[in-house]
């Protein structure tokens, strides 16, 4: 902040949110390829690729090339509900819907898989959102 300005001012704002977004793009791309790495080799699951992005609406998506791209605002919850994200996202590499195939295969890694997902829908990504 320069001498005169004053924490309210939206431009001020504007740069403190531009900030805290690039420590978090960073610290997502430092942690969480190496976390779903983990995760992939625990559970035998394989990706071709891992991307960060600040995705306005999802917490992390795979497509059918099995190419996962992971929300920086991860770096928000906990670890436990990232272990979740990551997850769910290793098993649309082998199932790419949400039926029961899914869910079954997603529950035998992460049994909490349900609650976590319907506490997850109530949260959007952002700076600040995550309240359990």
């Amino acid at each position: 902040m320069q001498t005169g300005e004053r924490i309210e001012d939206p431009q001020v704002q504007h740069r403190a949110e531009t900030a805290a977004i690039r420590a978090l793009k960073r610290e997502a791309e430092r942690l969480l390829p190496l976390r779903l790495q983990g995760l992939a080799e625990k559970f035998g699951r394989t990706y071709t690729s891992v991307g960060v992005k600040n995705l306005k609406r999802r917490w992390g998506s795979c497509d059918s090339h099995r190419a996962i791209t992971l929300n920086l605002f991860l770096m928000e919850l906990p670890w436990d509900y990232i272990d979740y994200v990551l997850l769910h996202e290793l098993t649309h590499t082998e199932e790419m819907n949400h039926g029961p195939a899914f869910w079954k295969l997603l529950k035998t890694m992460s049994p909490r898989a349900r609650d976590q997902a319907r506490l997850l829908r109530r949260h959007h990504p952002a700076i600040g959102q995550w309240q359990p």
